[in-house]
């Protein structure tokens, strides 16, 4: 029987051992900020899924960083994108 990352412990391990790796990985994706972030949403997934985490973590953690990270960049352009672009206004906003 393995630890889970529900002890305390355990999780401190985990992501002492594979932040780093999920945080080169984003990166790649995205922006510092952003991968930072990223990080974040994929460790509080790992804790609230701790029970269902495989013993090999790390293709675990790089799939849901890579889903997380897509998110992320899509918000991002369409935000660009969004900046750039004006539309004509609705008869709502008249």
């Amino acid at each position: 029987s393995r630890t889970t990352p529900s002890d305390d412990a355990a999780f401190v391990d985990l992501f002492d051992t594979f932040s780093a790796t999920v945080y080169a990985y984003a990166r790649r994706h995205i922006d510092a900020d952003s991968a930072h972030d990223v990080v974040s949403e994929v460790f509080v997934a790992a804790w609230r899924r701790s029970d269902a985490l495989p013993d090999d973590a790390l293709p675990w953690l790089l799939v849901t960083a890579s889903a997380v990270s897509a998110g992320t960049a899509v918000a991002g352009t369409l935000g660009a994108i969004a900046a750039t672009v004006r539309l004509p206004p609705t008869e709502a906003m008249r």
